[in-house]
């Protein structure tokens, strides 16, 4: 079965199974805080094993760059709450991102329309919450904490440079829902307009044949 999957395909499933666990694990470490730094850890391996397969395999994503460029950000943003564990509650919020990867990676493989459903809506709900809301705020609570050290005359504390990944990661995530708002509801009008001109053109076509 391996052997018959498309590169896009293998990468997907490598995904789903691995992102499993990291994702149960985000959602207990929002109140379990003694799971932290074993999220932590386990996300680093995770996020270095898909950029080795990543570069190893190009065609299995369609935004390498974007996606290489996220999980750099991403390692780079873990050695705050890692070193510092007063900031392990901002590093959790950033992983529950990892949720709603899963979530799109999954939906793509199921089949059965009720549950696909229920897949989409969970998605797009997570993608606003996590993506839209908690990122941006995120990055609220991360400038704050770099002007304390910056007040404090600290000017070599890790977290100085966080406003600046979170920012970039911001940036990502509105990019991305651009995107999505252009495929699915800004060009699906133009889908349809142009598959009804393709018809008249193909009914005037026919109509026009000799009989």
């Amino acid at each position: 079965m391996w052997e018959y999957m498309t590169p896009f395909e293998r990468h997907d499933y490598f995904n789903i199974l691995t992102l499993t666990p990291v994702s149960v694990m985000c959602v207990l470490a929002i109140e379990r805080a003694e799971l932290r730094r074993l999220l932590f850890y386990c996300f680093a391996v995770y996020t270095l094993a898909d950029c080795g397969w990543i570069l190893a395999a190009p065609k299995s994503v369609k935004d390498t760059s974007g996606i290489l460029l996220h999980h750099a950000l991403a390692l780079l943003l873990l050695v705050v709450p890692i070193l510092y564990p007063e900031y392990s509650f901002y590093g959790t919020i950033t992983l529950s991102v990892e949720l709603n990867t899963w979530l799109l990676i999954t939906k793509r493989h199921v089949f059965w329309r009720p549950l696909r459903l229920v897949l989409d809506a969970l998605f797009y709900v997570s993608w606003v919450v996590i993506r839209l809301i908690f990122y941006p705020y995120l990055l609220s609570r991360f400038v704050l904490r770099a002007m304390e050290k910056l007040e404090q005359q600290i000017y070599t504390h890790p977290v100085l440079l966080v406003p600046v990944y979170m920012f970039i990661l911001c940036f990502m995530q509105y990019k991305w829902t651009w995107e999505i708002v252009k495929k699915n509801i800004i060009g699906r009008p133009q889908s349809t307009q142009r598959k009804a001109s393709l018809a008249k053109s193909g009914a005037e076509q026919y109509n026009l044949r000799p009989r």
